[in-house]
């Protein structure tokens, strides 16, 4: 199943809108319950591999929170504006890693602040 990086973020802006960091939620039945425009097992899919970057910490069938590395993801492409501009950029490239997603989104960012 290829990866759509619009679900990956708008995955991690609900799942860092419910969390606390002390409940455990089931992985299907979340992804069932709050991304109805999606297959279930395709927000599924997806949020394996959140659990696998280690994007969001997982155990067994359990996800809890958003992981270090997930929210410095999530930071760089929050912004609308910039989340645009960074897809812009990420199209004629096809497929690209989450990485090169994030590093993009920041370089946005910092041209946008002028601090680069």
């Amino acid at each position: 199943m290829k990866l759509e990086n619009d679900l990956i973020r708008l995955m991690l802006l609900q799942i860092e809108e419910d969390v606390d960091g002390n409940v455990n939620y089931e992985i299907e039945s979340y992804c069932e319950n709050k991304f109805p425009d999606y297959k279930v097992e395709q927000s599924v899919y997806h949020m394996k591999y959140l659990i696998d970057a280690r994007f969001v910490q997982a155990n067994s069938g359990y996800f809890r929170d958003i992981t270090p590395i997930g929210r410095d993801f999530l930071n760089n492409v929050r912004n609308d504006g910039i989340w645009s501009d960074t897809k812009k950029v990420i199209k004629p490239l096809g497929t690209v890693a989450l990485g090169i997603v994030s590093d993009i989104a920041a370089s946005i960012v910092k041209k946008t602040f002028n601090l680069s």
